[in-house]
């Protein structure tokens, strides 16, 4: 498991998703409130590149 951000979210991360694929998108990545954010760009240059996760049980709230 490679997820960075933190400690707590990665713990969340391994109980409740599984790894599905490494993947790109034509975007630009922001920092939002110390999470990473993206949106899509219209400059073919422009890569946000990542981890996908699938969800497989939701998290408890809080």
């Amino acid at each position: 498991m490679q997820f960075r951000h933190d400690e707590k979210a990665g713990r969340q991360t391994e109980r409740h998703c599984e790894y599905f694929s490494d993947g790109c998108t034509q975007g630009k990545l922001y920092e939002v409130n110390g999470y990473p954010g993206a949106i899509e760009s219209d400059n073919p240059r422009d890569k946000v590149c990542g981890e996908l996760y699938r969800i497989i049980s939701s998290a408890p709230a809080g």
